[in-house]
């Protein structure tokens, strides 16, 4: 699945942990990868670096993870989300390796 937002990657955080929350709930596990970058539109379809590197992202998360770019943490300094280093992996279509980062609940929301 992939989310895209122009300004704020993490608009993204809060639909993608409910449906994530929802599909669990009937037994259907998710995958979720947020990058953020340019993306071109034609018609209704979206295209673009930005979009495959998302969903290059997206296909090494885990059941239920929301993986995000070494870009998203940099741009929510400050916000109440935290992320922990998944480690380097190389993405396919893109050089080199790229630092991926799991998204964990807002310390905020922890009960």
């Amino acid at each position: 699945m992939l989310f895209r937002s122009l300004l704020r990657p993490d608009v993204a955080f809060a639909p993608a942990a409910a449906l994530s929350d929802e599909l669990s709930r009937v037994g259907l596990p998710v995958r979720i990868g947020v990058h953020t970058a340019e993306v071109e539109r034609r018609g209704e379809d979206v295209n673009g670096t930005g979009v495959n590197l998302a969903a290059r992202i997206m296909g090494q998360a885990a059941a239920d993870e929301v993986l995000v770019s070494a870009a998203i943490p940099l741009l929510v300094t400050g916000s109440d989300h935290e992320f922990t280093s998944r480690g380097q992996f190389a993405l396919k279509g893109f050089p080199g390796h790229h630092e991926l980062y799991s998204l964990a609940t807002p310390a905020s929301r922890r009960t």
